[in-house]
């Protein structure tokens, strides 16, 4: 599918796993460089992997407990202004 959406940013809170994750792997698909954030190291390096693999850029950051996401966004050196979509997945308990 093409949504012509190639070459977006979007940030996607919660993408470690699940359906955050099943949506970085679908914008992934569609050619958009993605941020992703979530609390488990671990998981987010897998879906680094997960989404690497299909060939795009990602940035992925921890979201550090308490920590506000922008103070992570310029951490990573990405602004709001640099985002053109966000997907704030509702995080479950740890």
């Amino acid at each position: 599918m093409n949504l012509g959406i190639k070459g977006k940013k979007a940030l996607i809170t919660g993408g470690s796993r699940g359906l955050g994750l099943a949506s970085a792997v679908s914008l992934a698909k569609e050619g958009v460089d993605l941020a992703i954030c979530a609390r488990d190291k671990s998981d987010l390096e897998n879906a680094k992997d997960t989404v690497n693999f299909i060939g795009n850029r990602i940035g992925c950051f921890f979201l550090l407990k308490g920590l506000h996401t922008s103070a992570n966004l310029r951490r990573e050196g990405i602004t709001v202004e640099q985002v053109d979509a966000l997907m704030s997945k509702p995080m479950g308990l740890p």
